[in-house]
């Protein structure tokens, strides 16, 4: 993990530029909001986003996803 590269930036324009290289954008929520990991189309590119496991992702970022549930 830590040889990855990290950026730190708002909702919205992470999402643009997401939007803009046709990259999918998937949240993780512990709640069942969402869709089972296993149905999303992950052969795509896909941008995973993953928030703490006390807090999870802030809820401006999980709106501008789409949503996968994570089974505990």
């Amino acid at each position: 993990v830590f040889t990855q590269p990290v950026v730190a930036t708002d909702s919205e324009s992470w999402a643009r530029a997401c939007a803009e290289r046709g990259v999918a954008v998937v949240a993780a929520a512990l709640d069942a909001r969402g869709k089972a990991p296993w149905s999303i189309d992950m052969r795509r590119p896909v941008c995973l986003l993953l928030g703490s496991e006390a807090h999870g992702l802030p809820a401006d970022w999980i709106a501008r996803s789409e949503v996968a549930t994570v089974p505990m």
